[in-house]
């Protein structure tokens, strides 16, 4: 089997992972949304419309350090939710697949159980959970998969990959990615 198929089975039927299911059931919903994952890490669920089968990317996790007058760093570093993209163009409804919406659902179905209260998708139980967390996630999640890591931003240029050799015109690709 594919490592995408270790992954997927080994989270949504074996739960490898249970300390970090919200976290893994994400992740595994960004290899059908491709996002950055400072864009996956600020997604709400009010993010997705199942009538409409799109979510709308709007806002992005960034990190950075508080400055004084003089640009120097005055405080250690702090993650916000930002509305500010990396491109003009990143503000973009994105198409839901059948097996998006049932991550989704998934997700929101664990939030439930768990009585969470939060907007976030990406949450912990007590706070949202942060890009390089996810990073983190993934890492160790492909460990105990005992497959080779795949990285955030190898499942974005991957689909890109696969659309262009499916012979999608590189404007779209361009679109859905959020790029220039």
């Amino acid at each position: 089997p594919s490592d995408r198929k270790i992954l997927f089975d080994s989270v949504l039927i074996r739960n490898i992972y249970p300390l970090k299911y919200s976290c893994c059931l994400a992740l595994l919903m960004n290899f059908y949304l491709r996002l950055r994952i400072g864009e996956l890490a600020s997604l709400s669920f009010s993010d997705f419309d199942l009538t409409n089968k799109c979510v709308r990317i709007t806002k992005n996790l960034v990190k950075y350090y508080p400055r004084d007058e003089e640009g120097r760093r005055s405080a250690t570093m702090q993650y916000i939710i930002s509305d500010d993209l990396k491109t003009k163009t990143a503000k973009r409804v994105l198409p839901l697949t059948d097996e998006c919406i049932y991550l989704y659902e998934k997700l929101l179905q664990y939030h439930h159980d768990m009585n969470w209260k939060s907007e976030f998708i990406c949450y912990d139980g007590t706070d949202v959970i942060m890009s390089r967390s996810l990073d983190r996630t993934l890492r160790r999640l492909c460990q105990l998969c005992g497959i080779q890591h795949i990285n955030s931003h190898r499942i974005r240029k991957s689909y890109a990959s696969v659309l262009h050799m499916s012979g999608i015109p590189t404007r779209v690709i361009s679109d859905l990615m959020g790029h220039v």
